[in-house]
């Protein structure tokens, strides 16, 4: 048997690990053969076996492949191996994949819509009509028209067309995380710890940074439910100046006129912020280019009737979400529960009176892990991250005295 040149491309293409998350919606039909599917299948479980994000030796994988599989696709993977030996392919295209991806969720949506308006008297159902929106969102998540720079890109290395696409926002005030993360615009992003594992400091080191990048007379709004609001400010202040409380403490009237030559009056302090309302309210009163929820979880609202705390939870975060979606990135802190004592990489069902809603509504969640046996480190981990995808844990050193967190 032999295979068309956009058969083997499109399995040179999807080989890249910018796009192997569309391999499993290549499905066989007039076009592709089912050995082609069933190749990029192969292709997953490989990489899975070596612990790799491609094929790079596809002579070896055949080996392997033969090892564990019947010879059913040797045909397809010598023709593969002559298409690589001839030159060096250009992409197929984000169209071609595209069309893959428009077919598969043009059926997935046409279903949904269906069921928002059943029965005899049209009767209106929001649950699916959540459903819906849902897809919609993971079908802009899954195109791969993510950009107006990728399609006019002429360049058949396709990565670094990608890498060239450059996001705008706030950044943060360490590398680790502009790498793992990158700039923030319109996200709810959720900070967890367990107590005294160095939230506050996190939220002070990071609303300071971020403050001194706001323009337009934009401001860091900070909604406090957890310390004392003098000493958040004070930790603020520190964070600002680099400086330990007995340093501010020396000469306070000299720090506090510092601080306000950096921040300018940029961070806006709220205190028992523990209702929507209220939150909304100031919201309205000033122009947030950053909001900050300090412990979301002790903020009230009206959500019906529910008795479910983690359903009462997820709507917190819906509606956080709404907030960062229209008006300025949000960053809520939680308290991880007992079972994130100690660990390095606490996953995300150790969030304090969540299952698994909030965790969906958050575009990015961010863990602070330790170890009882090195109390100033910290672990700070992703293992949701819907901004670049990337699932990674940095080093870090906890500065009490000055409220920051350093890169190791």
């Amino acid at each position: 048997m032999s295979y068309n040149t956009f058969s083997l491309d499109l399995i040179i293409h999807l080989n890249n690990p910018e796009y192997a998350k569309y391999r499993t919606m290549i499905t066989k039909n007039d076009i592709i053969p089912e050995e082609v599917t069933e190749l990029l299948s192969c292709i997953e479980e490989y990489c899975s076996f070596a612990g790799t994000d491609r094929v790079t030796d596809w002579l070896e994988f055949s080996n392997w492949y033969n090892a564990v599989r019947n010879t059913k696709l040797n045909i397809l993977i010598a023709a593969m191996s002559s298409r690589l030996a001839m030159h060096v392919p250009k992409s197929t295209g984000d169209s071609i994949l595209q069309a893959f991806i428009d077919k598969s969720y043009c059926e997935k949506i046409s279903v949904e819509a269906d069921k928002v308006y059943t029965g005899p008297a049209i009767k209106y159902h929001p649950g699916k009509a959540d459903r819906l929106q849902a897809l919609v969102d993971e079908y802009r998540a899954m195109s791969v028209k993510t950009s107006r720079e990728v399609q006019l890109q002429e360049s058949s290395n396709v990565l670094e067309a990608l890498k060239s696409i450059k996001r705008s926002g706030l950044s943060w005030p360490l590398a680790s995380l502009n790498n793992i993360i990158g700039p923030i615009s319109k996200e709810l992003l959720i900070v967890g710890s367990r107590p005294d594992g160095g939230k506050t400091t996190f939220l002070a080191h990071t609303a300071q940074h971020m403050a001194q990048q706001l323009k337009d007379n934009k401001v860091v709004l900070w909604f406090n439910n957890e310390e004392d609001i003098v000493r958040i400010k004070n930790r603020v202040v520190q964070s600002t100046l680099g400086a330990t409380e007995a340093d501010v403490d020396a000469d306070p009237v000299t720090a506090n006129s510092h601080y306000e030559s950096i921040i300018d009056n940029r961070i806006v302090f709220v205190e028992d912020s523990t209702s929507i309302s209220k939150i909304e309210r100031t919201i309205a009163k000033y122009n947030p280019g950053l909001i900050v929820i300090d412990q979301l979880y002790k903020v009230r609202g009206n959500f019906g009737q529910t008795e479910m705390e983690a359903e009462r939870f997820r709507q917190l975060c819906e509606w956080a979400r709404n907030l960062g979606k229209h008006v300025a990135p949000v960053i809520v802190s939680n308290q991880l529960d007992s079972s994130a004592e100690g660990e390095k990489c606490p996953p995300m069902n150790c969030l304090y009176g969540s299952k698994t809603g909030a965790q969906g509504e958050a575009d990015c969640i961010i863990m602070i892990g330790r170890e009882y046996h090195n109390p100033d480190k910290r672990y700070i981990y992703t293992p949701k991250n819907k901004l670049t995808g990337r699932v990674q844990m940095a080093e870090t050193l906890l500065d009490k005295e000055r409220a920051r967190f350093e890169d190791l």
